[in-house]
């Protein structure tokens, strides 16, 4: 992504990803098959939206956003004139605006320059080693100069021509004579070059967010009946979806206020998928009204759109996939959430966490199903949690255990009056708490298998003393 403004601005450049070899190479070497990353196959059309997605949340350090004209862009354009100075300097800026990017789980490449060819081309071209890079004022000749003519911004075919005589950085075609560039490799080599020097301006088109959508009925003769509100709500119900569907997009999450006789109600509706199915969102309503008392003599109904995504575009299968609980339960679940509250429909949710009986929690259906957080992505970050067992104990039975050497591994122990020999044990893996979470936990575990062939999960508790029965492997 770039950011390019005029004569006495600066421009910035930010770059994302790798070819898709190197990052295969990269991520096969030394890593574990459980953590391999998924590689999904091109999408453009999806690569600019999410562009775009990114242009709009990067206005928060430029009035002014755009995406590079390209077939298949891969950078924004951010005008920062006059920006620096709101953030501390442009260094500052541009660290913000890198870890802002990073938290989305891209990796990021910034330059800034007074012209917006420069900036993308230090941002391409720069050492991996350095991530951001600011041009001082008037210096993008000698930027510009050791670097490959692919920082120019060139076609292929310009390319090609300019390696076949042998001309492979931007020095070598400065030496030629201006006057034979244009009838030697056209127009667009001279257009380029002199962009990248600013002696011609650049424009930025924005990427400016939607109109947000918003229905809104209001009469002077009041609704006093469900009846007659159901009809008013599913014409402005309607007429949103509509609006969303010329967009290429479906309701994610609606609010809906009620007005009238000196009261209002509120109510936001969200949505695990996005929809266009009116008589769904209608349905999901209904449930509110039929739940909570409605202000008497509706005077207003407004319907706002908070938020909406691209439809996704659904393969018919024969047989379904074992992954999807498919779309009566996203149903089901969006029935009760719209009933009894999005926190009353929970699942439960593993969390970073050493101690293992504080190591998972509850969370919103709808919220988990709207967020996108990196342990989701990162199943490695939750390995050590995964090799545990799934069931433990509600408290931690107390076992006699009988050590070879003092405070070395179990080697046999005594559970409801039966010894059991230890033939394997693993361990210990050590837990220990910080003095600011109350109890201070300090235990050694360890997964033993018996003779038998069970296997155990007992630990050590320093601070109470004793041995302690924790789970059992399935």
């Amino acid at each position: 992504m770039v950011a390019a403004c005029c004569r006495a601005a600066r421009r910035a450049g930010v770059r994302a990803g790798i070819p898709l070899a190197e990052a295969k190479a990269l991520c096969g070497v030394g890593t574990d098959e459980a953590a391999l990353p998924r590689f999904l196959p091109e999408d453009p059309p999806a690569d600019r939206k999410a562009l775009q997605r990114l242009a709009w949340d990067c206005a928060t350090f430029s009035p002014l956003v755009g995406i590079e004209d390209q077939e298949r862009p891969s950078s924004l354009l951010l005008d920062i004139s006059g920006c620096g100075a709101c953030f501390g300097g442009e260094p500052r800026l541009a660290r913000q605006l890198q870890e802002s990017l990073q938290t989305r789980r891209y990796y990021v490449r910034i330059g800034i320059s007074d012209t917006m060819g420069t900036a993308w081309a230090v941002a391409h071209f720069q050492k991996r080693s350095q991530t951001i890079r600011i041009v001082p004022a008037g210096e993008q000749e000698q930027v510009l100069r050791p670097l490959p003519i692919e920082a120019l911004r060139l076609s292929p075919p310009a390319v090609e021509k300019l390696h076949h005589l042998d001309i492979r950085q931007i020095t070598q075609l400065l030496a030629l004579p201006r006057r034979s560039l244009p009838s030697r490799f056209g127009e667009e080599l001279l257009l380029r070059l002199d962009q990248a020097l600013g002696e011609v301006p650049e424009t930025i088109v924005a990427e400016r967010r939607p109109v947000p959508i918003r229905e809104v009925w209001e009469s002077d003769c009041p609704l006093q009946e469900a009846a007659a509100l159901d009809v008013v709500a599913a014409l402005l119900v309607e007429r949103a979806l509509e609006k969303l569907q010329q967009r290429g997009e479906g309701l994610l999450e609606l609010h809906m206020l009620l007005q009238g006789d000196g009261e209002s109600a509120h109510r936001p509706l969200s949505l695990l998928r996005p929809t266009s199915d009116g008589r769904h969102v209608m349905g999901l309503l209904r449930l509110w009204w039929e739940r909570f008392p409605l202000p008497r003599d509706i005077t207003r109904v407004e319907i706002e759109v908070v938020e909406a995504a691209t439809l996704p575009a659904a393969q018919q299968q024969l047989w379904p996939d074992d992954d999807d609980c498919g779309p009566e339960t996203h149903g089901l679940i969006e029935k009760l959430s719209s009933r009894l509250g999005r926190r009353a429909v929970l699942r439960p949710q593993i969390c970073a966490e050493q101690q293992p009986e504080l190591a998972f929690g509850y969370e919103s259906c709808i919220e988990s199903a709207r967020s996108a957080k990196p342990s989701e992505s990162e199943p490695s970050a939750y390995r050590f949690l995964l090799s545990r067992p799934l069931w433990l104990k509600r408290e931690p039975a107390p076992v006699q255990v009988w050590c070879i050497v003092p405070d070395g591994p179990p080697y046999r122990f005594s559970r409801r009056g039966e010894e059991q020999t230890v033939a394997r044990c693993w361990g210990p893996e050590r837990i220990t708490t910080g003095w600011w979470r109350g109890t201070h936990v300090r235990r050694d575990y360890y997964h033993v298998e018996t003779a038998a062939g069970c296997r155990y999960w007992l630990f050590r508790d320093w601070e109470q003393g004793g041995w302690f029965l924790h789970a059992l492997f399935d």
